[in-house]
Formats: structure tokens, sequence, C-alpha cells
């Protein structure tokens, strides 16, 4: 068996892991709001960053649409591919970063996700309720990038010992 670090096999299952994470802790373990929910899945889809680094859009789009469509939101589907994509790309911008400017970028990719949410949502109900959501958004935010940074010295420990060098 290949084992250079970009093995294909070994990205497949990666990206399955790590898409089956989003779904999981996006669509099931979440904290209720009086708009949506907030949940844990942009923490996986940094942990998916660091493990794949650009590929890692991929399993954050698939976890997060198939969460949006579980979840009964299916009119966020397409705003959520987009968001995201450039969530998982700036995490793996991040990657291999010191602490400070990794947190920095992952702070900033949150803040991406409050922004574009909040447009989208200006846009099917106004103002209002737009910036009534943000709130929620910077705290779901805050908990995805804190719960991303604490877990990835056991995910890294985790993957090394099951040979995954990504």
């Amino acid at each position: 068996m290949n084992n250079t670090k970009d093995h294909p096999i070994r990205v497949l299952t990666l990206s399955a892991l790590f898409a089956a994470l989003v779904f999981v802790f996006t669509a099931f373990i979440r904290i209720p709001g009086p708009l949506g929910y907030m949940h844990l899945g942009d923490g996986c889809i940094f942990l998916a960053s660091d493990a794949l680094g650009p590929v890692s859009a991929i399993p954050a789009v698939l976890g997060s649409v198939l969460a949006d469509f579980a979840a009964g939101y299916p009119v966020y589907i397409p705003v959520t591919a987009v968001i995201k994509a450039l969530i998982a790309l700036l995490g793996a911008f991040a990657r291999k970063k010191p602490f400070f400017p990794r947190l920095l970028i992952l702070l900033g990719a949150e803040l991406i996700m409050v922004a574009g949410y909040c447009l989208f949502e200006f846009l099917l109900y106004g103002w209002g309720n737009a910036i009534a959501a943000v709130p929620f958004n910077l705290v779901q935010g805050a908990l995805g990038v804190v719960f991303a940074l604490l877990l990835q010295p056991l995910f890294d420990g985790l993957l090394s010992r099951l040979r995954f060098k990504i």
C-alpha cells in the first residue's frame, strides 16, 4: 500500500468521517434558540480543515447541507453550501499556523458565516429578524472555534495513531 500522505483512500476515508461528524454535530447535537439553533458543526469543519486542507470544503458542504435538509431548513441549503465551503477554505489556510494567527483566521471565518447568514436572512425576513439572529450566530461561531481548538490535539493524536498523515 502506498504510504504517501495524500493517498486517495485516506483522503476519502477522512472526508467521509468529517462529513458525518459535521452532520451529526450540526443536526443532532444542537442548542435550540428563538430563531433556529446553535451547533458545533463549524468546529468539526475546522477539525476537517486541519486534517484535509482545502479538500475539507467537500465534507463541510456535504455534512452541513444534509443537516439543513434533515432539520427542515432546505431554503438555507444554497447559502449554507457557500458559507461552509468558505469557512473550510479559511480553516485550511489557518492550518499549521501558530495559535494566535490561527485563532484570528478562524474567528474571521466565523465572522464571514455571521455576515453571510445575516445577509441571507435579511433577504428572506427583513433586517429585524436578520439582526436578531446575529448574537446567536456569533455565539455559535465562538463555540465552534473553541471546540476545534480544544479538540485539535486529540484529533491529531488519533489520526497519528491511525497512521493518517494528511
